[in-house]
């Protein structure tokens, strides 16, 4: 007994201080949260008293220019590994705008109007959107970016990381600033300034139709109200009021472009205008240029065609002077032409395949195996045997042939069999002269 006594009271001491070491550490574990939780609360009801927000358990909720907003302590993905940050978000912002920046380098499509802030923001947009914030907060939006952590704009929701919150508060205005701005109100305000007061015609043209996108009711009213001047002006206002005389002084204007013509035509045959009075606009301002524009314009639109009977024979004739802008207008027609039955189509065709162009005469072939028939047969022939023998020509012209002879009633050079058994094996001359070649049914009498 005595000697076990000694290890007894070894063991009983042994699993006292194991009892006493597992409640320390479980102390010391609680008083380490108690202390945390309690750092949080103090740093949230000073956030709180600087934002405006209220506390809800552990985070901020409240409004920020009428935005839902909150601020919460979260453990995120930084550049150095997980941090503890305040995130502050700011949401029912417009979808339409999707601006990212966080110090680094991100690809997207610079539109804040700013070249400085451009290279260190990526600012997109969705169709429709304006892509230009107001003139003081795209500076405010550099400030956060500086003291930020992160800074994101996307899906209506604006989120800015900060890993200390007296960094946050420091951003307090700047984030105020670009809430307001972010509205329709404000921006269309600023938009609307920005027209009236801008002496570059073509900003205030750009800005009416970004107006335009926020509030066309207004951006409309404005454009009545509006003495333009320049050929944007003219474009954007005529646009916008469907005034097809506004639209004709953007498309003859001496400091118009063609850029601005064919949007200026696109939107005068969409109000009813003549395509007539489209092409004579634009040939008499643009040449044969402006003529390609219209044919592009005027697809599917009535008269064109009328059109390019009428101004076919002039081009023509350009051609030996101004081969390089001729030739694309006369491959036009031709397409043009295809979808046209009778001979006049059939004759303006064949004479394209007169004109000494290589891609004139595929174009023209290319039609005429379209809409041809066997009275084109002839010069398609002679084109096809005096071109070279491995020439671009020389195979269109066999497979255009081949077409037509493919829809003519009876194989053209071949033999058609007699219908009524007393015919058989009789055959005759194809008349008129032109179809030389192909055999015809003999007349009963």
């Amino acid at each position: 007994m005595d000697v076990l006594l000694p290890w007894l009271i070894a063991a009983v001491s042994a699993t006292t201080l194991v009892t006493l070491g597992g409640a320390s550490i479980a102390a010391i574990a609680y008083v380490a949260r108690w202390e945390e939780r309690s750092t949080r609360d103090r740093t949230l009801a000073w956030l709180s008293h600087h934002w405006g927000l209220t506390t809800r358990d552990d985070h901020l909720a409240g409004h920020l220019e009428k935005h839902p907003a909150t601020i919460a302590m979260r453990t995120l993905k930084g550049r150095d590994g997980l941090e503890r940050l305040f995130v502050l978000e700011v949401h029912g912002l417009p979808r339409d705008v999707a601006l990212r920046g966080d110090g680094r380098h991100l690809e997207g499509q610079p539109r804040t109007g700013d070249a400085y802030l451009d290279r260190k923001w990526a600012i997109a947009a969705l169709d429709g959107a304006v892509g230009r914030l107001h003139h003081t907060a795209r500076h405010e939006l550099e400030r956060i970016r500086r003291l930020a952590d992160y800074v994101a704009i996307e899906g209506g929701v604006l989120q800015v990381r900060c890993a200390r919150a007296d960094r946050l508060t420091q951003v307090r205005e700047a984030v105020h600033l670009v809430v307001r701005s972010l509205g329709t109100g404000a921006l269309a305000t600023e938009l609307e300034q920005r027209v009236t007061d801008d002496p570059l015609p073509t900003v205030r043209a750009t800005m009416l139709w970004h107006l335009a996108q926020l509030d066309r009711a207004r951006a409309t009213r404005l454009a009545a109200r509006m003495a333009a001047h320049a050929p944007e002006e003219k474009l954007i206002t005529g646009i916008l009021l469907d005034e097809r005389p506004r639209l004709v002084e953007a498309i003859e204007h001496p400091d118009g472009r063609l850029r601005i013509a064919r949007r200026a035509g696109r939107h005068f045959l969409k109000t009813g205008g003549a395509a007539e009075v489209l092409f004579q606009l634009l040939r008499r301002r643009y040449g044969l240029q402006g003529l390609l524009a219209a044919m592009d314009l005027g697809r599917g639109v009535e008269g064109v065609e009328r059109e390019v009977h009428r101004y076919l024979p002039s081009v023509v004739q350009q051609m030996r002077t101004k081969p390089r802008l001729a030739r694309p207008v006369l491959v036009a027609f031709a397409r043009r032409l295809a979808a046209q039955q009778g001979t006049q189509a059939e004759d303006q065709l064949m004479t394209l395949l007169a004109i000494d162009d290589e891609g004139v005469r595929l174009a023209a072939l290319v039609a005429l195996g379209i809409c041809g028939t066997v009275r084109v047969v002839g010069p398609v022939q002679e084109l096809h045997d005096h071109a070279g023998p491995f020439s671009a020509v020389r195979r269109r012209a066999q497979r255009t042939l081949d077409t037509i002879k493919s829809r003519a009633p009876g194989a053209i050079g071949g033999l058609m069999l007699a219908d009524a058994p007393a015919e058989q094996g009789r055959v005759s001359e194809a008349s008129p002269p032109r179809r030389a070649g192909a055999v015809a049914l003999a007349d009963r009498s």
